[in-house]
């Protein structure tokens, strides 16, 4: 299976993507922005190269003409060394020969250079222990441990261009609101 195949057959929405099972409950509402659901799209790819153990993958990827982007939708507790290796095996399947994004991106390379250049991370975390009392006095803490929160800081121009953790709240307004803004999210259809 060719891999826009793959991709296309395994389109969604951000808020199909943040589904967390576990609670049943969306992370985001969100269902205009689309994306590739990529535990999906990560199972086609393990099932189609007969693997088998199926690498860890970021919930959704999202893609337009200016940005990629992966994104992990955590509610509750984390395991930061979870978080660690779907950062790695999202990017390395990205990285295979016929896994890459050359179909929907002219520009796309299927190398490190290119992925510290172009290519973000954004964790969406729901932290069960941010007690709204005391959001407004750890608002400006929790911005600042952010980045350096499950060892993802590391990630930052080594894998990735940038790496954020954010609240529900913030991918709303940073990520979810200023796409829509700029108007560059278009999903990729084949003529």
């Amino acid at each position: 299976m060719a891999p826009e195949e793959i991709y296309l057959n395994h389109r969604s929405t951000l808020k199909q993507t943040s589904f967390d099972s576990d609670n049943k409950v969306y992370m985001v509402e969100d269902e205009t922005i689309p994306v590739y659901d990529y535990d999906d799209v990560m199972g086609a790819y393990s099932s189609r190269e007969h693997l088998q153990y199926t690498p860890c993958s970021n919930d959704a990827l999202y893609v337009d003409d200016g940005h990629i982007t992966f994104i992990e939708f955590k509610n509750g507790k984390v395991n930061p060394k979870n978080i660690i290796q779907k950062a790695y095996d999202s990017l390395l399947v990205l990285f295979d020969h016929d896994m890459g994004l050359e179909w929907r991106r002219t520009d796309f390379c299927a190398n490190i250079s290119f992925s510290r250049q172009n290519i973000d991370l954004i964790v969406v975390w729901d932290d069960p222990d941010d007690d709204p009392r005391t959001a407004a006095r750890n608002k400006i803490s929790n911005h600042v441990r952010g980045k350096g929160q499950f060892g993802l800081s590391e990630l930052k121009r080594y894998l990735y261009q940038d790496v954020r953790v954010m609240s529900k709240a913030e991918f709303q307004r940073e990520f979810i609101e200023r796409i829509k803004k700029n108007g560059m999210w278009r999903e990729y259809t084949k003529a």
